[in-house]
């Protein structure tokens, strides 16, 4: 049985390492493209205006201290540099779906070149903020 004197320093380790960046990626061309076939989606209400929508995607974005780089009333696109990472995403509003594209890349830890990737556990946090944040813009 764990002490609780054990169980602090595992659960603060644990904490640290989910707060310390994307702890999930998909790395390499075929595997982003792969992804970006079929990317992370969210289904909206088909009577959604353009200017909620927008405020809804800039709002997900900001939340999760993204800088917005261009945005119009379909498509907003953003970027985040952190921990190796120069992440570049773009949330598309496709019929009654909004799609989370990719556009990033990441430092390879063993040659310290770029290469293509997919921050996904950054893509599935806006993911689960987006529903939120599309409600409060209504």
């Amino acid at each position: 049985m764990m002490t609780k004197a054990a169980l602090i320093p595992c659960l603060a380790s644990f904490a640290l390492f989910t707060l310390a960046g994307c702890n999930t990626a998909i790395r390499g061309d075929a595997d982003v493209a792969e992804y970006n076939a079929q990317p992370l989606s969210m289904p909206i209400p088909s009577d959604v205006s353009g200017s909620v929508l927008e405020d809804a995607m800039k709002s997900t974005f900001q939340g999760r201290h993204w800088t917005v780089v261009s945005s119009s009333s379909d498509k907003v696109t953003a970027v985040l540099n952190h921990n190796g990472y120069e992440a570049k995403a773009s949330m598309v509003r496709e019929g009654d779906t909004v799609k989370i594209y990719s556009d990033s890349t990441m430092t390879d830890p063993k040659t310290g070149e770029q290469i293509q990737a997919v921050p996904l556990g950054w893509l599935e946090n806006l993911q689960k903020d987006f529903p939120r944040r599309l409600a409060q813009a209504s």
